[in-house]
């Protein structure tokens, strides 16, 4: 009932995968391990279950500067977290579901988009979610997930569901909706040259507070007229939307510190900005690095509203064995606007206005049998 298992890694400075794919890192070290407990055999209260602790972690080569220091490998550590995940199946086969993870800050390579290296606040993610018996015709799940950010790195709340249902034998409907609101507390925007700033290596790094708001439902019909005629459904409404609030400059490299662009009037006739250092006029935002009142630097506003409708339609015919014939119907239609908020009804309708580009696809397979 006991497994476990422990696993190390390291890419080389000369780690070349050529056309089999790309690699995002080099020179990196990897290591973890897992254990973890599993009954099988029906008690009074569960059917069976499995509890696995784990944890894992990425270094950069810099940690064998020193091998023998806690500091090197702190100060090396690029990713990791400690996780628990639990799964139990009860008599009546409803599942129950949590997972538990932390993240210890570390150090993020990518956060100012190949300027200095950056810290990488920790977090706590949680997620318990129930399902009941998938044998029945119609089941559901229910599941809800939390993260939370330390430093005002940001949160996120989410709900999700899926509703399965089979009315025939030859029939299956499934219906996943999804929402989630999160924040970010350092989202990179831009950088800016003007100015030179040493604590970042002369260029300006500006980030911003986001808040994201996402509402999707996947849906899929599958039908069998007959064992060599089927039919798949799939659509998936799509809507997000981000505000980009609290814009501010990253004060020196290896932080997680910054300095506020305070808000300020943009007065137009005067080209200046007024009683702060960040000024809008709902298309750009000028930024005063300096506090003279004129601005040093621009950068179009971020703010953002996403729609799209993704479907498609496979018709399969098996007119012979091992020879088929495929009629596909793709649809993909998207928007977008700088809104900024989130309003169901306003993006809906912005949704079924949108431009749509439709593809038919006639793909036909013959088996030679030689």
């Amino acid at each position: 009932h006991w497994t476990w298992s422990v696993w190390a890694a390291e890419l080389t400075k000369g780690f070349e995968i050529n056309d089999v794919g790309f690699s995002q890192t080099a020179e990196r070290l990897d290591g973890g391990f897992r254990v973890g407990y599993r009954e099988i055999n029906p008690g009074h209260l569960f059917r069976q279950f499995n509890v696995n602790f784990s944890t894992f972690h990425n270094w950069s080569h810099e940690a064998l500067d020193d091998a023998m220091s806690w500091g090197s490998w702190s100060g090396a550590h690029m990713r990791g977290s400690f996780n628990l995940n639990t799964r139990f199946t009860f008599l009546n086969y409803w599942e129950a579901n949590g997972n538990l993870s932390w993240s210890p800050d570390s150090w993020s390579r990518s956060a100012t988009r190949g300027g200095p290296i950056m810290k990488d606040p920790g977090n706590w993610n949680g997620r318990v979610s129930v399902n009941t018996d998938r044998r029945e015709a119609v089941n559901y799940e229910f599941g809800l997930n939390t993260r939370q950010g330390r430093e005002g790195a940001g949160d996120e709340y989410g709900v999700s569901g899926q509703l399965s249902m089979r009315p025939t034998p030859r029939v299956q409907i499934q219906l996943n909706p999804r929402f989630s609101w999160q924040s970010d507390g350092a989202q990179y925007v831009t950088r800016a040259a003007v100015l030179p700033y040493a604590p970042t290596f002369g260029h300006r790094y500006v980030f911003a507070d986001l808040e994201r708001t996402t509402l999707s439902m996947d849906t899929r019909l599958n039908v069998s007229f007959t064992p060599s005629l089927t039919l798949q459904l799939y659509a998936q409404p799509f809507l997000s939307s981000g505000d980009y609030v609290g814009y501010k400059q990253l004060s020196e490299a290896s932080s997680y510190a910054f300095e506020p662009l305070v808000p300020g009037t943009w007065v137009p006739t005067e080209g200046r900005c007024v009683g702060g250092r960040l000024c809008g006029d709902g298309e750009q935002q000028r930024v005063d690095f300096d506090g003279d009142g004129s601005p040093d630097f621009a950068f179009r506003d971020r703010d953002f509203n996403f729609r799209s409708l993704l479907g498609n339609a496979v018709l399969r015919w098996e007119y012979r064995p091992g020879s088929t014939v495929y009629l596909v119907w793709q649809r993909s239609q998207s928007v977008r606007d700088a809104f900024g908020d989130f309003d169901l009804g306003r993006d809906l309708a912005g949704l079924w206005d949108a431009p749509a580009e439709n593809r038919f696809i006639l793909k036909v397979d013959y088996w030679l049998g030689l």
